[in-house]
């Protein structure tokens, strides 16, 4: 397993953004409309497209590590959600477009879930104590969900430091941040001592399912 450092999320988020904040967006928007144009449904086959296109659109090295791979996997979906949530508040956009990137948030918002659930399997591969032991401390916040916290602090911290004067908002996301980062170091070192175990909890979105939700079903004619 690869360690993951606060430096690595700076590293990502840094290079993403290296462009300038209006240049990066672009692209954003730009692999949106590409990436719309896989067949199949938003919460299905499209979302599925998600990681795949996207480490090739924005030329995101791969690791072998299928742990920092995810992690990373999971901050670039947090970096194109932020972008898309920035580009769907401009007052000038037209109704149409604002949809369409609003459809596109929310599917993209299915691929960092779908991802933060694949990370939560791969770290209970870790654990050394019986899982349906009741005499072990059980961890309530699943790994995968303390990683995407850790993630969106990292982008809120790089965009308070760089288009932000309230530097009181930097001093608290960075001690929130080095907080939950240490939290997280804890809570896998006593994962793997056996002293802690945890449960996987299934997102079901029934709302981007089609057999719960009949108007995914639905097709506009014309």
């Amino acid at each position: 397993m690869k360690e993951l450092l606060l430096e690595d999320l700076d590293r990502w988020t840094t290079c993403w953004n290296r462009l300038g904040e209006e240049a990066v967006r672009q692209p954003c928007l730009d692999f949106l409309y590409s990436w719309r144009q896989a067949p199949g449904d938003w919460f299905d086959e499209v979302a599925g497209e998600f990681f795949p296109r996207a480490i090739l659109w924005f030329e995101v090295d791969e690791s072998p590590d299928s742990y920092y791979q995810s992690i990373k996997e999971l901050h670039l979906a947090n970096h194109v959600i932020w972008q898309l949530e920035t580009a769907v508040r401009n007052p000038v956009e037209a109704a149409g477009q604002i949809v369409e990137m609003k459809r596109g948030i929310d599917a993209v918002n299915q691929a960092r879930n779908n991802r933060m659930e694949q990370l939560d399997e791969i770290i209970s591969s870790w654990m050394t104590a019986d899982p349906d032991d009741r005499s072990v401390k059980r961890q309530g916040e699943p790994p995968g969900l303390m990683l995407d916290r850790l993630s969106i602090l990292s982008l809120k911290l790089y965009h308070y430091r760089n288009y932000s004067t309230q530097s009181d908002r930097v001093r608290v996301i960075d001690r929130q941040r080095v907080e939950l980062f240490e939290f997280y170091q804890e809570f896998l070192r006593q994962l793997s001592a056996g002293q802690i175990v945890f449960t996987i909890y299934r997102q079901c979105k029934t709302y981007n399912d089609k057999t719960n939700n009949p108007l995914l079903n639905r097709r506009i004619d014309g």
